[in-house]
């Protein structure tokens, strides 16, 4: 009886084995689903939630005692909007440290300016400081903003160099 056992847990190894070769392994992977669940009136589309602003070359000349640089815009695309209301941007990170209004130019090696923002009727957005209210209404919409250089004091050189500078922005609905 124990061979008879024996033998046929044997056989039952031997299929179990055949089958599990038979069948070929195709890899496999991770899926990541991610987002979330807002309450505000409006929805931030996914391309305007990390962007790339360039600046690109400015002249010293142009911004040197506090005067700002050439301004490009920038948009921050709202969806889904389901009640007419007011929304505030802020813009948040490391404070100039002579002007604190403005973004710190972070890296590189050019000095003498800072990263202002700007909203669609021109308004310098200080850093960490509200905007003024801004009419959203029902569906979509966009946000139209700026970023500059602009010397950082009114008897500001700014020195030639590369620069690389993080913010982040925050949106209060009223």
């Amino acid at each position: 009886m124990r061979m008879k056992i024996m033998a046929a847990a044997l056989l039952a190894a031997g299929i179990s084995v055949s089958v599990a070769q038979a069948a070929t392994d195709g890899g496999g992977g991770n899926l990541t689903i991610s987002g979330s669940i807002v309450q505000p009136p409006c929805s931030i589309h996914p391309s305007s939630v990390d962007q790339l602003v360039e600046l690109g070359a400015v002249s010293s000349s142009t911004i040197n005692g506090g005067k700002v640089g050439r301004k490009v815009p920038f948009e921050i695309k709202l969806q889904d909007c389901d009640a007419p209301s007011t929304v505030r941007v802020s813009i948040w990170g490391v404070e100039d440290k002579y002007d604190s209004t403005l973004l710190h130019l972070g890296s590189g090696t050019a000095t003498g300016a800072g990263i202002a923002f700007f909203d669609s009727t021109e308004s310098q957005i200080k850093l960490g400081e509200n905007s003024r209210d801004i009419q959203v209404p029902i569906g979509d919409f966009t946000l139209a903003l700026s970023a500059a250089l602009k010397g950082n004091s009114t008897d500001s050189v700014a020195e030639p160099g590369p620069f690389s500078s993080t913010a982040t922005f925050k949106l209060e609905y009223n």
